[in-house]
């Protein structure tokens, strides 16, 4: 079991950065496809508008969290260790489960978006055929979800990662106590068979 977890230790840290770094593309992506969305005050968009921009703000803080804690996990050694301490240990459970509850609140913001531009289609490209005329299809460039979509698919796809970096942080703690725990067992048995 300790083989495996070692062969699958660094990919599984590597995937950690990989997909924060794929959020925080997601994040610098996420508010150009709603360009043509206006916020003037008190209109449809406007309510819209706020609702896209928090989405992006905590997707962008979730990505720059994420990656200072791959960081902070790589310093203490989570990397490269063969057995993990309690300092690597707590790191680790703490640098995984505040990214894994950023990428809950991600999912949960993401489907608030997506349900304040569903709720409010028509308003939407009303006002932006106000204001943009020439556009033919104003409710085709405004309501194009598709990114939405992806930005809620990363979002599931950092929690599933993060949260298998957690258990993979507890289990890989549990074994190399138990192993030790094993090992003490046998020196402390040979030393009682040697003393009689």
């Amino acid at each position: 079991m300790e083989k495996i977890l070692n062969k699958v230790q660094k990919p599984l840290l590597w995937s950690f950065l990989i997909v924060s770094a794929l959020v925080l593309v997601t994040s610098l992506c996420y508010m150009t496809n709603y360009i043509y969305i206006v916020p003037d005050s008190g209109s449809t968009c406007e309510e819209v508008f706020h609702t896209l921009n928090k989405t992006n703000n905590m997707i962008l803080y979730s990505a720059i969290v994420a990656i200072v804690a791959f960081a902070v996990m790589c310093i203490v050694g989570n990397k490269y260790r063969k057995k993990y301490y309690i300092a690597n240990l707590v790191v680790g459970v703490l640098a995984a489960g505040v990214a894994l509850v950023m990428a809950i609140i991600n999912i949960i913001l993401n489907i608030s978006a997506i349900g304040a531009i569903n709720s409010n289609i028509a308003g939407i490209a009303e006002e932006i055929w106000f204001y943009y005329p020439s556009l033919e299809n104003a409710s085709g460039v405004a309501l194009n979800l598709g990114f939405s979509y992806f930005a809620l698919i990363v979002a599931i796809l950092s929690a599933l990662i993060y949260a298998l970096n957690l258990a993979f942080i507890v289990v890989k703690f549990i074994i190399g106590r138990s192993t030790k725990n094993a090992i003490e067992n046998v020196d402390i048995n040979l030393s009682e068979s040697v003393g009689e």
